[in-house]
């Protein structure tokens, strides 16, 4: 290529004033990018050792009416992005759904695909994926529709998991957000517990008490198959529909139950993403509903969160997703279920090809790239609400930092100080973000990006664009 020089030999001054003037822009420019820059300091403590991250820590939901379901490579995207547990068969639908048949309670009609079975659940999915299964049985309603769901179908559901089939399937689910099924007001979810056709607020069969009365009765048949198996009930945050009832529930179920289910549906706004700092004082606050109702001993009881979803759409999804894992994970959840697998997180059949992987994909597979099953996440501390960190002290004597920025047009530099380790001066860099999206598309374009960082330690400083995560891989000395 000729230089602007070869081009035009004439060296005019009305030529070098704009040569000067364009200098001086890119200096302006460059010196406003600078000032622009905000500044802000990570502190990681790793002797304060807050969990370890949970072997089916991070989850995926998936359900019967999944046109889907079993998509050529679906097990080995859902490996790729670090998902090892898949829940099943889905939300509401669970307290319709009829395991044994692959059919709908007698009365109601539901759109189930006669692909989505359990046995294709577990042969085509599940199992090739690696993963570990969250299996929610049917509470709401038996086979007949004529009263609720029985426990004969759920210890029969076990039975041939865990005994014929030797799946060794650990965790279960007794219904789903039962707390609305009328008795509260609002009604959504499917319970023959009382008949419809009447008023069903305060219906004491409908009851919180009610649920934990008849839940024993499930746990006792379950249980009397396979007496290794893990049992939770649902229950509401804090701050979501208060006063609904958690106590009544936890007091009937009491040491009975093995971990307690949350849903957690936070605000959706993409300027929000600083709502999962809500997570721990919310879990504080449950705890303390746990202890004083089902005693101090079932105080740091497990907890299960198989249902969550949020951050809009775009990066700033892929960054909730992320940060969400993590912090739920330091907030002593064992399992965190994002809803759902072909809406939201792998695309369905639609604007784009089928499986693409969607911003909470590529978050969750940032998430489980620095903080693996059995890796210890530890205390860390970022000076600005808008800049989050999680820290990991690795199996493999490496050390991971994740780094989220939640400021739409703020880029940060990062101060980073990790002292009480000998740490490398090289690491490894993924990158995610809004780099990743063309124009104005949801879907991203490309996966996380990897680069070499030098100059890390002990100390060090990194830039992380707006509205983008950064993993950091630093190995031990």
């Amino acid at each position: 290529m000729s230089s602007l020089f070869e081009q035009d030999h004439r060296f005019t001054p009305a030529w070098f004033h704009k040569i000067l003037t364009l200098a001086v822009l890119t200096c302006l420019l460059t010196a406003s990018s600078l000032r622009s820059q905000k500044t802000t300091q990570v502190d990681v403590n790793l002797k304060t050792e807050l969990t370890v991250v949970p072997s089916a820590g991070y989850g995926v939901g998936m359900s019967v009416y999944d046109n889907n379901f079993t998509s050529p490579g679906l097990a080995d995207k859902v490996k790729a992005a670090g998902v090892t547990a898949l829940r099943f068969p889905g939300g509401s639908y669970a307290d319709l759904y009829h395991w044994q048949t692959h059919s709908a309670t007698a009365g109601t009609t539901i759109y189930l695909h006669p692909n989505d079975t359990f046995e294709h659940f577990m042969t085509k999915n599940l199992l090739p994926a690696g993963a570990q299964a969250i299996i929610t049985v049917n509470y709401g309603s038996n086979a007949a529709g004529t009263a609720g769901g029985d426990p004969a179908e759920a210890a029969a559901w076990v039975r041939y998991a865990n005994i014929e089939k030797g799946w060794k399937i650990r965790y279960w689910e007794i219904g789903n957000e039962i707390g609305g099924n009328g008795y509260f007001g609002n009604g959504w979810e499917e319970d023959l517990h009382a008949p419809y056709g009447k008023n069903r607020l305060g219906e004491a069969a409908l009851s919180q008490t009610a649920y934990g009365k008849n839940a024993l009765q499930f746990i006792a048949a379950m249980k009397a198959v396979d007496p290794t198996i893990k049992i939770g009930v649902g229950v509401d945050m804090p701050d979501a529909n208060p006063g609904t009832g958690d106590e009544a529930l936890l007091r009937e179920v009491r040491d009975k139950i093995d971990f307690v289910i949350v849903h957690w549906y936070p605000k959706t706004s993409a300027t929000d993403l600083t709502v999962t700092e809500d997570i721990k004082p919310q879990v504080a606050a449950l705890r303390e509903v746990i202890a004083k109702s089902a005693g101090a001993a079932q105080r740091k009881i497990p907890l299960a969160i198989t249902e969550t979803n949020g951050g809009a759409s775009g990066p700033a999804r892929a960054l909730f997703a992320t940060d969400t894992y993590l912090y739920w994970f330091e907030a002593g959840a064992f399992t965190v279920e994002w809803q759902e697998m072909h809406k939201g997180f792998l695309a369905g059949s639609g604007e784009v090809p089928l499986d693409t992987p969607s911003g909470a994909y590529y978050g969750t597979q940032m998430a489980s790239m620095a903080a693996r099953p059995g890796d210890v996440l530890v205390e860390a501390q970022s000076s600005s609400p808008m800049l989050s960190v999680h820290a990991v002290k690795r199996t493999d004597g490496s050390v991971a930092l994740v780094l989220i920025n939640k400021h739409p047009n703020q880029p940060y530099l990062v101060n980073v100080a990790i002292p009480g380790a000998g740490l490398g001066t090289s690491a490894t860099r993924y990158d995610f973000g809004r780099a990743n999206y063309t124009l104005n598309s949801s879907w991203p374009s490309s996966g996380p990006a990897q680069s070499k960082m030098e100059g890390v330690g002990n100390k060090f400083t990194v830039t992380v664009p707006a509205t983008s995560e950064t993993v950091l891989l630093i190995p031990g000395k």
